[in-house]
């Protein structure tokens, strides 16, 4: 849990990078790339917050943070969800403490989430699933829970199901320098 005053000068952080984006916004910027800016901003926030947890020495090889949904797809609108996939390349248990620190801190600056923690194994299942829904309801365009990019650790040292966790990165990187970190 992190201390008290750390989550002030956190929310505080937040809050600046919001006044910011306001001021943007009243001063006519265009709305899509304000919110890749929010998307960028905590992309760097959220990953500053991960790297802040004191993780096993072997977690930056059998874990790894993407975001997903709208978030997933660098667009992220004032109080909207934030979306994660915590994914592991192990047994989730080994990272049970640092998975639930990074979480209460999410939950402790009233950031809303929406999280999962899925084994590599877990994620392609899914995402054979997701094929035969998509298939079934015979939908051709991309179904919402594909939107995923990396946010923290290596994605390359987990073994990523392509399908269900791609790393497209999306336009957020490019407005990232528009938002005070």
């Amino acid at each position: 849990m992190t201390p008290p005053a750390a989550l002030s000068d956190l929310r505080q952080r937040i809050a600046a990078a919001d006044a910011e984006l306001e001021s943007q916004f009243w001063a006519g910027a265009d709305i899509d790339a304000l919110v890749r800016s929010r998307a960028a901003f905590f992309d760097r926030f959220i990953d500053d917050l991960w790297h802040a947890i004191p993780w096993p020495a072997d977690a930056a090889s059998k874990l790894a943070l993407f975001a997903v949904g709208g978030y997933g797809r660098g667009e992220l609108h004032p109080h909207s969800d934030i979306d994660l996939l915590i994914l592991v390349d192990a047994d989730p248990a080994e990272f049970r403490s640092g998975i639930e620190s990074f979480v209460q801190n999410l939950w402790d600056l009233k950031l809303d989430i929406g999280h999962s923690v899925r084994t590599v194994e877990q994620c392609h299942d899914e995402a054979k699933d997701d094929i035969e829904l998509l298939r079934l309801r015979g939908r051709s365009h991309r179904h919402p829970r594909r939107a995923a990019r990396h946010v923290a650790c290596n994605p390359a040292a987990v073994a990523l199901p392509s399908v269900a966790c791609g790393r497209r990165r999306s336009g957020a990187a490019e407005q990232s320098e528009k938002v005070n970190a």
